[in-house]
């Protein structure tokens, strides 16, 4: 049985799922409880987690521009930075 148990996590993501929580933050909830779970110290699950983020660290920044671009189409940058043409009609 103590072999499930570290399982939980599993289960953590789907409860989390299922009520719609935030992802992000209930990763790393789930990841925490599995390491405990699995007879980790929570200075080992740590720095695991690190090592996870800086491997992937351009895959982050990826998609950090995603929220910069949304908000800079929300404010019409585009149209206020190139200039206006105007037809001869």
């Amino acid at each position: 049985m103590s072999n499930y148990l570290v399982l939980i996590g599993i289960v953590i993501i789907v409860v989390g799922f299922a009520l719609i929580l935030d992802v992000l933050s209930l990763v790393i909830i789930a990841g925490i409880v599995t390491g405990l779970a699995s007879g980790m110290g929570i200075v080992e699950i740590l720095d695991i987690i690190g090592q996870g983020f800086v491997s992937n660290r351009l895959m982050s920044l990826f998609l950090i521009s995603f929220p910069v671009i949304a908000v800079i189409k929300r404010y019409g940058l585009k149209e206020k930075s190139w200039p206006k043409i105007h037809l001869i009609t």
